[in-house]
């Protein structure tokens, strides 16, 4: 089984224990199923398709099948009134429902205790109105976005990082540009004329208060920068500090710090670059920025946030334990300290953080693994279980707020595009319905907050697609 998928199945978590299941028992349990329709060919093969590309589905029927394996026996087995047995069954409570217990003050006879149910009332998620844009020139053969991707407020009203595929040999990344966040132009130039442009990265882009926009990605063996004021005319930014004896690549970028943040990887080091204007890059030499105990690090995002800004990503460890998320903190781009590594070793997963957002008014963090963790400061970290299927935004997400209101859209194996009205404690996955969605197709990789509105860009079938959210009364 590719272990991709495994690990996206794991992250999913519908049940407690998933965690713990190995990818040949994934494999039994899919097996399983298929047998026990084997009997009835004709109607069972799309419903086996569509399960193998729900793995979530089939660990849900799975561990339905344990707990009903269990829970039988207990059921036939119970002590009768009277009898004493040392087996202590637990009760399961609803997670909608708190049980309070309350007892009155002691006396010389013992008052009876009384249990009052509390009922936590979750919202319901956010009306939002989605409307797919029709097709347009600018994203045939092209998407905004690859594995991860960025959409900003800025140029002439939104700006988008992508790439362009017409074959194998012919692929290069490119910029979309849109005044109103329906009709787009796409920006070749000068990416595609540049030397082994195939070879050229867009991972993301960020814009200063001043409008400046600088794109951050890398090239076949180094970092890359690309700077604009107005998204249609395009700078390639040439500095020593970019380049190396081992591999350099920008994965983040922010305004931030002296003016720019970029981060990512330094050879097996986490990199971090600062700028001033976008155009005169310095490498920080920090420590804390060292694999040292690790394998690798890997900075992936970074924002304004905790004491200055707070990066995510990912450690390689050489105890066996494989990936797990790695924090550090900054209070100017240029001192950076890393939280310890074990604050993130029990249930951070396979993938480490991919990216993060920043709640706009509280700060309060959230960092986008295998899990989804939450912090208020950068400092302090807690783990939330994801524990509705599939699980809530995935890593490499990105997130765009108005209010406690949010929308967040990532590449997955699936079409992921989530919406929150309690600013992220609880997410609700966006049904791919027709004619607006289509489920087998479509992917929702970026998202941005524009005039009023919610603009998604990723993929469908036939090239890049671009759908408009309208909030609900």
């Amino acid at each position: 089984m590719n272990s991709d998928l495994s690990l996206l199945v794991r992250s999913a978590n519908p049940v407690p224990t998933v965690d713990h299941l190995g990818d040949e028992e994934f494999s039994a349990a899919l097996a399983a199923i298929e047998i026990s329709l084997a009997e009835h060919p004709k109607w069972a093969v799309p419903f086996l398709r569509r399960l193998r590309m729900r793995p979530v589905a089939v660990f849900a029927a799975a561990m339905t099948i344990v707990v009903l394996m269990v829970a039988i026996p207990l059921l036939l087995f119970a002590p009768r009134e009277g009898e004493v047995t040392e087996t202590t069954v637990a009760t399961t409570i609803p997670p909608t429902t708190t049980m309070v217990t309350t007892s009155a003050p002691t006396t010389t006879t013992a008052a009876p205790t009384t249990t009052t149910a509390v009922e936590i009332i979750t919202p319901p998620p956010p009306e939002i109105a989605w409307t797919r844009m029709p097709g347009q020139p600018a994203f045939d053969n092209a998407a905004i976005g690859q594995w991860r991707a960025a959409l900003v407020p800025g140029g002439p009203g939104l700006v988008g990082v992508g790439h362009v595929v017409t074959d194998i040999e012919n692929l290069h990344p490119a910029v979309f540009v849109s005044a109103d966040g329906e009709a787009w132009e796409r920006i070749d130039e000068p990416f595609q004329s540049t030397e082994d442009a195939k070879w050229l990265t867009m991972m993301d882009v960020a814009a200063n208060p001043a409008g400046r926009l600088v794109i951050g990605g890398g090239t076949r063996s180094d970092a890359a920068v690309w700077v604009s004021d107005d998204g249609y005319s395009w700078d390639t930014v040439s500095s020593e500090a970019f380049a190396g004896l081992d591999l350099q690549n920008i994965l983040g970028v922010v305004a931030g710090g002296p003016g720019f943040v970029a981060v990512g990887d330094d050879g097996s080091n986490a990199g971090v670059w600062v700028s001033v204007d976008g155009y005169e890059w310095t490498r920080v030499e920090d420590e804390d920025l060292l694999a040292l105990d690790d394998i690798n690090v890997s900075m992936y995002d970074v924002a304004v946030a905790g004491p200055g800004l707070v990066a995510v990503g990912s450690a390689g460890l050489f105890d066996g334990d494989g990936v797990t998320g790695a924090v550090w903190i900054s209070p100017d781009g240029y001192q950076w300290e890393r939280l310890p590594r074990d604050m993130f070793d029990a249930e951070s997963g396979d993938s480490g953080f991919q990216s993060m957002t920043v709640h706009p008014t509280t700060g309060r963090i959230i960092a986008w693994g295998s899990e989804m963790w939450t912090s208020p400061d950068g400092r302090q970290w807690i783990v939330t279980e994801r524990d509705a299927s599939p699980g809530g935004p995935p890593p490499g997400g990105q997130t765009a707020w108005d209010g406690d209101i949010g929308v967040a859209a990532g590449m997955d194996w699936w079409f992921s595009l989530w919406v929150t009205g309690d600013a992220g404690a609880n997410w609700t996955r966006v049904e791919p319905v027709e004619p607006e969605f289509d489920d087998f197709n479509d992917q929702a990789v970026a998202v941005a907050r524009f005039d009023g509105e919610w603009v998604v860009a990723g993929s469908g079938a036939d090239g890049g697609v671009i759908w408009v959210g309208t909030p609900g009364d």
